[in-house]
């Protein structure tokens, strides 16, 4: 890399970063505003609407079984 190269990327990249600085707060500054009328509307809805919660079982199978008597424990580190 030569000399003349290196002064262009030591110039380069401020000038990029600054860039990027500018862009992320031009997206922010122009970006819409939230509709607030629209989500309070739907907000008073879903808080009227009545609940109905249940438990969801459903073809359930125990994942938690006896393991035969002859079975080398790591936690205990005994036979069960």
């Amino acid at each position: 890399m030569r000399r003349a190269h290196r002064t262009v990327h030591r110039a380069l990249w401020p000038v990029l970063a600054v860039l990027v600085m500018i862009g992320l707060a031009a997206a922010l500054w122009l970006r819409p505003k939230p509709v607030i009328s629209d989500q309070e509307s739907v907000i008073r809805k879903v808080a009227s609407e009545p609940r109905h919660w249940e438990p969801v079982i459903w073809e359930q199978k125990s994942v938690i079984r006896r393991l035969p008597s002859d079975y080398w424990s790591l936690i205990t580190d005994h036979w069960s």
